[in-house]
């Protein structure tokens, strides 16, 4: 199958989950899951394949110049949980008050 039918395919799959329950963005559930899973597919489809969250990769990811902002990106979480992460695991700047 083409790329181009096979995200056409992965589109229509999304709007069936969608049309399932109206108020799907209400809740938590196997339904939320399996939207979120099939967004990311149709989104990150031109990488090759996600990355593990791990902290060697994201010193790699540092290593290779890629900016913190679009890291999450690559390990296809939003920006607000690969920040947790990273603060959970001391990998944040600290933020250096100047002296005076």
């Amino acid at each position: 199958m083409e790329e181009r039918e096979q995200k056409k395919l992965k589109r229509r799959q999304l709007l069936i989950l969608l049309n399932q329950d109206p108020n799907w963005h209400k809740k938590n559930n196997s339904l939320v899951a399996a939207i979120q899973k099939k967004a990311i597919e149709i989104s990150y489809s031109d990488q090759e394949e996600l990355l593990e969250l791990t902290i060697d990769h994201y010193k790699e990811l540092c290593e290779s110049g890629i900016p913190i902002k679009e890291m999450h990106r690559r390990f296809g979480i939003p920006a607000g949980k690969f920040y947790s992460w990273r603060k959970e695991n001391g990998l944040c700047k600290r933020v250096k008050v100047g002296s005076d």
